[in-house]
């Protein structure tokens, strides 16, 4: 609840680094409650607002949700570019 206040304020003063974080940790919250759907929508919307090359960690998230949602053929193309972009940035 309180990150979805976050974001509209974010929003309303068009900080799109915040708006990011606020749709990230609700995109975590809602996996925390498995609600599997809801945190795929989450994380799809910072996906689209981030540069590719800084969407390591977002696209692995998304690869999650789409696992436990059944849609595996998905979350390996969602993987594969966490991985790609992990190894581009080093990330072990």
């Amino acid at each position: 609840m309180y990150f979805g206040k976050f974001e509209n304020f974010a929003r309303i003063i068009r900080d799109h680094y915040a708006i990011g974080i606020a749709l990230n940790r609700q995109g975590i919250n809602a996996y925390r409650l498995k609600d599997y759907a809801k945190a795929l929508s989450f994380h799809m919307g910072y996906l689209d607002m981030l540069s590719e090359d800084y969407s390591f960690v977002t696209n692995y998230n998304v690869g999650v949700c789409l696992r436990h949602l059944g849609r595996y053929k998905e979350a390996i193309q969602y993987f594969e570019q966490s991985k790609h972009w992990a190894e581009i940035w080093h990330v072990r």
